[in-house]
């Protein structure tokens, strides 16, 4: 059951991404891996036999077979190469609701927010405010206990962080993309706190979804 929880002092980053981002990678990698694996086992032992017993018997189809099979791993590993790069360019952070809000415009952003949140966090730090990472990112879909946050918390550490980035110097190619983000997300997280539904965050790495996603969560988005 989730439950209202003080954040963590201390996260992880990925290449300035949430840690989980990572993690996340890794298991769809190995996920991959492992439905190919069969494949490459036979294609690896047919080889193998062919070179001990090819001069005894003429098992020709076989090392075609096996010479097909290592051709098709080769074409899956570099399909899974462009994949998994993919998937660092999807994945975007999005506020998480206990229930329905409605009339917010928040799924389909948060790629900046996403790239940039060590950067937000070492920012939030200095500022002596919660960083942006202590309301995520565990995932139900996942069947990863959710902890849920006051809005007013999260909006709190959004402010201060787009006062910091306005006030900044410009430069950044990202920046105007960055605040728009945060921008929704404050009007999100006012709405949320005008009708007290907590919230938290998760970082997603697809870009679609479907009825039967919504149907197994247990919070909304929109």
């Amino acid at each position: 059951m989730a439950v209202l929880q003080d954040p963590p002092s201390s996260f992880t980053y990925y290449r300035g991404y949430p840690g989980r981002l990572r993690r996340d990678r890794r298991a769809d990698l190995f996920v991959s891996l492992g439905c190919s694996g069969s494949l490459t086992l036979a294609a690896v032992v047919g080889i193998v036999l062919d070179v001990i017993f090819l001069k005894f018997f003429e098992f020709q189809w076989t090392l075609i077979a096996s010479l097909v099979g290592l051709i098709g791993f080769a074409c899956f590993t570099v399909r899974l190469f462009f994949e998994m790069r993919g998937k660092i360019e999807d994945a975007h952070v999005v506020p998480y609701f206990r229930q329905p809000l409605g009339g917010i415009d928040t799924f389909t952003r948060g790629y900046a927010v996403a790239k940039s949140c060590q950067e937000l966090d070492e920012i939030a730090v200095v500022s002596g405010i919660t960083p942006l990472s202590a309301f995520g990112f565990n995932d139900d879909l996942n069947r990863e206990e959710l902890v849920w946050h006051a809005p007013e918390r999260g909006l709190e550490t959004i402010r201060v962080l787009l006062s910091r980035l306005r006030a900044s110097s410009p430069g950044r190619p990202d920046e105007e993309q960055l605040i728009e983000e945060l921008n929704a997300m404050a009007e999100a997280l006012n709405k949320a706190a005008e009708l007290a539904v907590p919230f938290c965050l998760f970082l997603r790495v697809v870009t679609g979804t479907c009825a039967q996603e919504w149907e197994v969560r247990q919070g909304s988005c929109c």
